[in-house]
């Protein structure tokens, strides 16, 4: 449903602060298409220490119109403007139709933490 978007999976310390930062660098640089927490399912193994949390993004043609930036270099640089500049707020993955799930433990376990069947 999302594939033509770049999915950028974010980890929150909490919902506060950091994600209005967030959702404010977006919109300045595009549109938030659709925005939702990563479904997960407690893990015995697995501790949840951030909130996981993903974006489908569309970065605005009238920035990247005339300009040698692509898609892509707008996306890099929100990824790095957030992670060097936002605390509480660490994007882990972002691409098209893709996406990285990120977790310490044994790979079964962070596939059932992340329901990647549902997939």
């Amino acid at each position: 449903e999302y594939a033509d978007y770049y999915a950028l999976h974010v980890f929150f310390d909490n919902m506060g602060e950091p994600k209005k930062k967030v959702d404010e660098i977006l919109q300045l640089w595009g549109e938030i298409v659709h925005q939702e927490e990563i479904p997960t399912t407690p893990q015995p193994g697995l501790k949840k220490v951030h909130i996981p949390w993903r974006y489908f993004f569309k970065p605005s043609k009238n920035l990247i119109a005339g300009r040698m930036a692509s898609e892509n270099d707008v996306v890099m640089h929100i990824v790095m403007e957030v992670n060097e500049k936002i605390n509480g707020a660490t994007i882990f993955s972002s691409g098209k139709n893709m996406g990285v799930f990120k977790a310490s433990g044994w790979p079964e376990d962070v596939a059932n933490f992340y329901r990647i069947e549902d997939y």
